[in-house]
């Protein structure tokens, strides 16, 4: 069966965390700002990798780490100011040289955008495969149902 991530609850991620909107993340209408969501869905991403992988696999070249090779977002309500936000991450799916992270931003137990982000392996230039070690390492974060990413 598969789910689209708006319709998961946070609790089926692995991952979430609180993030806060400030003043300069509106729009003229006092909601969030889309480019500010965009902002939002990457500390989520970032801070999920933080937690799961080391702060090497985000800010250093490694073997494990990655470079964002595709993202797309869905803007699905408004995110209001003053109102906390949920991040949540999880894997989506697993290739053979990339994995897709989706992300989810949830206000008042609502999803408000979802997200997913394909991570590629590289090495000079070229695909890198996924090796067992590190598939064994994404295993437990996979959101389940979320195969549709």
């Amino acid at each position: 069966m598969k789910i689209a991530i708006r319709e998961l609850p946070a609790g089926a991620f692995p991952f979430c965390c609180e993030l806060v909107a400030r003043l300069s993340d509106l729009d003229f209408a006092r909601h969030v700002n889309n480019a500010s969501i965009a902002a939002f869905h990457e500390e989520v991403r970032v801070r999920f990798h933080v937690r799961y992988f080391g702060e090497d696999s985000v800010f250093n070249r490694r073997p494990d780490g990655g470079v964002v090779a595709h993202v797309s977002i869905e803007y699905l309500r408004e995110t209001l100011y003053g109102h906390p936000i949920i991040g949540c991450a999880g894997v989506a799916s697993v290739g053979n040289s990339s994995y897709t992270v989706a992300h989810a931003l949830f206000q008042s137990g609502q999803c408000v955008s979802e997200a997913t982000c394909v991570i590629a392996l590289r090495d000079n230039g070229r695909a890198n495969p996924l090796d067992d070690a590190f598939r064994e390492r994404l295993r437990p974060l996979i959101v389940p149902f979320a195969r549709n990413c």
